[in-house]
């Protein structure tokens, strides 16, 4: 008796391009450290302007490593990466500024 022929494989290089994956990552908590400044800007919830003070900081606030890392190896593979926030487009800024990769 002889064997079925095998089943070709996909080219998984073609298969890339036809597919691009997306990954979408949080801004607070895992690109972005901003747990030094919430006990100050936010504690009295009835001062005006207190969350444009809070993201005010937002150019301040130190990088996470591990985020950082994970944007980083993602670009490498191909992924693009989409930034979810609830942060005024202004402050924006400081993704690039932190860590995202050269040239994009």
């Amino acid at each position: 008796m002889s064997e079925a022929p095998a089943t070709p494989r996909p080219d998984k290089t073609k298969i890339h391009r036809l597919r691009p994956y997306v990954a979408l990552l949080d801004f607070d908590g895992l690109l972005c450290d901003m747990e030094p400044f919430p006990a100050y800007e936010l504690a009295d919830r009835e001062s005006p302007g207190r969350w444009r003070r809070f993201f005010g900081h937002t150019s301040e606030a130190a990088p996470i490593a591990a985020g950082m890392e994970l944007v980083q190896a993602l670009d490498r593979v191909g992924w693009h990466c989409s930034v979810s926030s609830t942060r005024p487009s202004w402050s924006g800024h400081a993704v690039a500024h932190h860590g995202e990769p050269e040239g994009k």
